[in-house]
C-alpha cells in the first residue's frame, strides 16, 4: 500500500513539474522524439535567405547557421542549426545561452532537465553517470539524441546548450552526405578559381 502511494506521489511530481515548466517557459519544446526542435526538423534542408548568417566549421565540412525563425521559449537563448555545405541538410539543432556563473547555469539547466525528463519519461532519460559536461541525455530509439550540456566560458561564465542531433545509422549516413558535399564543394571552388585564372 505504501509502495503504491509512493508511485502515485512520484507520478504526480513529474506531472506538476511538466505543467509548471510548460507554463513558465511560454512555448513548449516541440517533439524531439520525432527529430524536431525549436521549429526545425533533423534531415530537412534549412531554408537559406539573403540574410542567413552562417560560418564554416569542422574544417569547412559543415555550416553553422543562426536560425532565423525559431519557435522556442524566450529564455533558451540563440538557436543554431548545423548543416551540410550544399543542400544544407540539418544534422543538429541547438540553443545556446551564457550565464554569469555555474550556480545560475545549474538552476537553468536543472529546470529544463526536469521538464524534459517529465516530457520524455518513457524514453528513460539519463542524468547520472554522464560525462561531466552533460546534464541530461535522452536517446530516442537510437535515432535522435537530446542533450543538455555545459561549456566553460571566459571570466567564470558558463554556456548552456540544449541540443538535438542525429544518431545511430542516420548519423553514419549524414556523415557520408557531409563528406560527399564537402568534396563536391572543393571541386566546384577549384573549377571556379581555374576559370578566374583563365585555365
Amino acid at each position: 500500500m505504501i509502495f503504491r502511494k509512493n508511485i502515485c506521489k512520484t507520478s504526480l511530481l513529474f506531472l506538476i513539474i511538466f505543467i509548471f515548466v510548460s507554463a513558465t517557459t511560454g512555448t513548449a519544446i516541440a517533439d524531439a522524439a520525432t527529430g524536431e526542435l525549436f521549429g526545425y526538423q533533423i534531415s530537412d534542408s534549412y531554408p537559406m535567405t539573403k540574410k542567413t548568417r552562417k560560418k564554416s566549421d569542422q574544417g569547412g565540412t559543415v555550416l553553422v547557421i543562426r536560425a532565423e525563425n525559431p519557435k522556442k521559449p524566450e529564455d533558451v537563448g540563440k538557436v543554431y542549426v548545423v548543416t551540410s555545405t550544399m543542400t544544407h541538410t540539418i544534422g543538429k539543432i541547438y540553443s545556446t545561452r551564457k550565464f554569469r556563473n555555474q550556480a545560475v547555469a545549474d538552476k537553468f539547466s536543472d529546470r529544463y532537465a526536469a521538464f524534459l525528463s517529465a516530457k520524455y519519461r518513457k524514453h528513460s532519460p539519463q542524468s547520472k553517470g554522464l560525462e561531466e559536461s552533460s546534464k541530461l541525455l535522452v536517446n530516442f530509439e537510437n535515432e535522435y539524441e537530446l542533450r543538455i550540456k555545459h561549456f566553460p566560458a571566459k571570466e567564470g561564465k558558463v554556456i548552456v546548450q540544449i541540443g538535438l542531433s542525429i544518431h545511430g545509422e542516420g548519423k553514419k549516413k549524414h556523415a557520408e552526405l557531409i563528406k560527399k558535399e564537402h568534396d563536391q564543394l572543393l571541386i566546384k571552388n577549384a573549377e571556379t578559381k581555374g576559370r578566374d585564372k583563365g585555365l
